[in-house]
């Protein structure tokens, strides 16, 4: 019966592993993707973008620095659309994507994934509940 139960704890600390082995890999294989701009955006700044009236330039200054060309689909003369990647300021994962017609920026894509590693509000380690004794 022992055996079985050293056998049991084992498995369990080897599916935990491989899960927290998971995970990782996903969070670093994921922020590896993030594109490279030269600086890293708020959430703040992203809500302040207006759709069709601002150009390239402006949605640049907005955010404070270039964002990093995804793609660009030229369609002649008339008509080139292009997207922008820029890396977002939150940890483990953040981005803001930006879908620009002849300049002007026409759609957006933001993703932030927060992590937050903080004791509930009004909880610290000095006033946490004790143990009834």
């Amino acid at each position: 019966m022992k055996k079985y139960i050293r056998y049991l704890v084992l498995s369990i600390l080897i599916v935990t592993a491989v899960a927290i082995v998971t995970a990782v890999s996903g969070v670093v294989i994921a922020r590896a993707m993030l594109p490279k701009s030269a600086c890293a955006v708020t959430e703040a700044q992203v809500d302040t973008l207006v759709l069709e009236k601002m150009s390239y330039a402006d949605v640049r200054s907005t955010l404070g620095c270039n964002g990093v060309l995804v793609k660009k689909e030229d369609y002649g003369p008339k008509l080139v659309v292009e997207d922008y990647g820029w890396q977002g300021d939150t940890w483990p994962y953040s981005k803001f994507d930006g879908h620009f017609i002849n300049g002007t920026l026409h759609g957006t894509s933001k993703t932030w994934f927060k992590l937050q590693l903080t004791p509930k509000e009004g909880m610290s380690a000095a006033n946490s509940p004790s143990p009834a004794g």
